[in-house]
């Protein structure tokens, strides 16, 4: 479950505590309206102890509409 909150032009949720074989983590996944009118989607990957200490970057993209 993904939790969090949206404010003008950006969004950000936050998963609950992970344990997996891959370890223990959060996730968080950050939506950004950019100037040109596309969004960028940013999901980290958290640290359980120093929440805001990133790990990694597990996806970063941009879209765009179709014209």
């Amino acid at each position: 479950m993904l939790k969090g909150k949206a404010s003008p032009n950006k969004m950000t949720l936050k998963s609950e505590m992970v344990q997996n074989e891959k370890g223990t983590y959060y996730n968080r996944v950050i939506w950004t309206k950019n100037e040109d009118g596309s969004v960028t989607q940013l999901w980290e990957i958290l640290d359980t102890k120093d929440q805001d200490q990133l790990i990694s970057v597990a996806f970063e993209g941009i879209y765009k509409l179709k014209k």
